[in-house]
């Protein structure tokens, strides 16, 4: 196929924002750096793109992908729409379709679309109805419903589930995912379910495809019991556009094979169960120890990616706005210094290089606001860091001691005022 054609126009009755993103993809490249295979794809697919948007989507407040023209008066309104955060949701889902159709039929199937719509409209339907096609020309794909039916259950419908799999039963089930959600509360903002694609492993080995196509569903092949050594994870990958929960068990399996051989769970699911965990935990599903209980294994973790989710989950970016948080130093300092030793340390420095350990520093540096804390945090990453860096990394702590201190401070005079004034 040529790298060279004409783009497809869109019809209006359609917000197509991820048909968009492939066709403009597709256009300039070609269908292969869409969907290439090399080193760590999906762990900078997870940072780059994933992990952002799963941050901002979530079901009370966010939009859909795809919206109906009609329902908007305004043009501000329509052109709002196509953002950064539409295009990100959108890829999302586009890698997602990938996934469960296989990389060959999804280019098929593309290639088809664009040849028959390179010089006319093309409707969101369109799009599905070449993917449909191509699943009809074929029997060793077979889905649980029309692509259309698949696919509209997550671009028509706002924010992304929950899964959980309870691995005592074998029940997996799903729900929409809320920001701050109240126990034991159903919110009713949702009458429908999503159709989801779950691929998942059990001990390392990866298992056949499932589809949880209503709000609860037994699957016997993923129970397993307290007395063996068996662990399950769900969503492969990370290709799944949701977030994964476990019972406790499963949860205690996972972190139980991290201590032993955190090797054996893949990098990509070292991120997610990291990240799932504290997400799910800052929303109430599950407690915050499940979660923390996590890091338990890091002296023997050297893949810095898993680092910097670690940090970005422990210290967020409004990490400073709390006074309290301050406090969070000094056990912080101890739990760095027994789960970053020198040995993991030099690893990271030889495989990513120096600015890479220094943005895990800067990270750390949310907590600092005195000058014994720059010093320590220093000494503590001196060994590893040339002359010239030193002095770099000096005056940039200091710099970011002084803006905690400036928001400590404002945050401490807000606070007074309004015990004063409410």
């Amino acid at each position: 196929m040529s790298n060279c054609r004409v783009r497809p126009t869109f019809h209006q009755s359609d917000i197509l924002s991820t048909a968009q993103l492939l066709v403009e993809r597709i256009d300039h490249q070609g269908p292969a750096p869409v969907l290439s295979v090399c080193p760590l794809v999906n762990e900078v697919f997870f940072s780059n793109l994933l992990h952002d948007v799963l941050r901002e989507d979530h079901s009370l407040l966010s939009r859909a992908v795809s919206m109906k023209v009609e329902n908007f008066t305004e043009i501000n309104e329509i052109s709002e729409l196509f953002d950064i955060f539409t295009y990100n949701k959108g890829a999302s889902m586009v890698r997602m379709l990938s996934s469960f159709l296989s990389e060959n039929l999804f280019i098929s199937a593309l290639k088809s679309y664009l040849e028959t719509f390179s010089y006319s409209n093309a409707k969101q339907d369109d799009l599905w109805r070449h993917f449909q096609m191509a699943i009809d020309d074929q029997s060793k794909i077979v889905l649980p419903a029309t692509v259309k039916s698949i696919m509209d259950s997550w671009t028509y419908q706002s924010g992304f589930p929950v899964i959980t799999l309870n691995v005592s039963t074998g029940v997996m089930k799903q729900e929409p995912f809320y920001l701050g959600k109240v126990k034991n509360q159903t919110l009713l903002t949702h009458n429908d379910t999503w159709i989801v694609p779950v691929l998942w492993m059990k001990n390392g080995i990866t298992q056949s495809l499932v589809w949880l196509d209503k709000s609860s569903k037994l699957f016997p092949e993923m129970q397993i019991s307290n007395f063996d050594h068996d662990w399950v994870i769900l969503n492969l990958n990370m290709t799944g556009y949701y977030r994964v929960n476990y019972d406790k068990l499963g949860w205690k399996k996972l972190n139980q094979q991290l201590e032993k051989d955190h090797k054996a769970i893949p990098v990509i699911h070292r991120l997610q169960l990291i990240d799932d965990a504290f997400s799910l935990s800052k929303n109430n599903y599950i407690e915050i120890e499940t979660a923390l209980d996590l890091t338990k294994y890091l002296a023997e973790e050297d893949e810095i990616i898993v680092w910097h989710t670690v940090l970005v989950n422990l210290l967020p970016s409004n990490f400073v706005s709390d006074v309290g948080n301050y406090d969070t130093y000094t056990l912080l300092k101890l739990c760095l210094a027994k789960h970053f030793p020198t040995l993991i340390s030099i690893l990271l420095l030889c495989r990513y290089g120096i600015h890479s350990l220094v943005t895990i520093m800067y990270l750390i540096g949310r907590t600092i606001s005195t000058d014994l804390q720059v010093m320590e945090l220093q000494q503590f990453f001196n060994p590893m860091l040339e002359e010239h860096q030193r002095l770099e990394v000096h005056a940039k702590l200091q710099a970011i001691k002084n803006e905690n201190l400036t928001n400590k401070n404002q945050s401490a005079g807000i606070a007074a005022w309004l015990r004063k004034n409410t």
